[in-house]
């Protein structure tokens, strides 16, 4: 803009510096700013990501505290049924495994629904409905075709 060794009044040199001092105050209030403004937004991701990794617990409601664990050998019969216990905590017994367990539980098959027909009976009732077809065989295939 102006030339550096070009020689300026007094006035002209208390000016430049003012407008030295005023710049360099204005770029340090900017520069104050953006630093603020990205602490801010960097407090503000560090707590959104505490809040989200924080376990929620349902008001009101104390955490249960386990009682003792209690493990009884495997028994043969009801020589000590459940509630019966003189200990207090849950109770653990090995359960043997049965093998017919699925079979008396299986859902039973149930007859099916429907019927098998030759092809005449086929035939034939789709005529009684009105949707007359034709059944045509190729190379071992059945192929039933019908009107549109």
């Amino acid at each position: 803009m102006t030339d550096p060794h070009e020689s300026l009044s007094p006035a002209g040199l208390l000016r430049r510096e003012a407008i030295l001092r005023a710049t360099l105050g204005t770029v340090r209030e900017r520069r104050r700013r953006r630093r603020t403004v990205q602490l801010m937004a960097a407090v503000a991701a560090v707590a959104l990501l505490a809040l989200l990794s924080y376990p929620r617990r349902p008001t009101g409601a104390a955490a249960p505290q386990p009682g003792p664990l209690v493990v009884l050998p495997p028994s043969t019969g009801p020589s000590n049924p459940p509630g019966n216990s003189d200990t207090a905590g849950p109770l653990v017994q090995v359960i043997p495994a049965d093998p017919t367990v699925s079979t008396r539980l299986a859902v039973p098959a149930l007859p099916p629904t429907w019927r098998s027909i030759d092809d005449d009976v086929l035939l034939a009732t789709l005529a009684e409905t009105g949707q007359p077809a034709g059944l045509v065989r190729i190379n071992g295939q059945t192929l039933l075709l019908a009107r549109r």
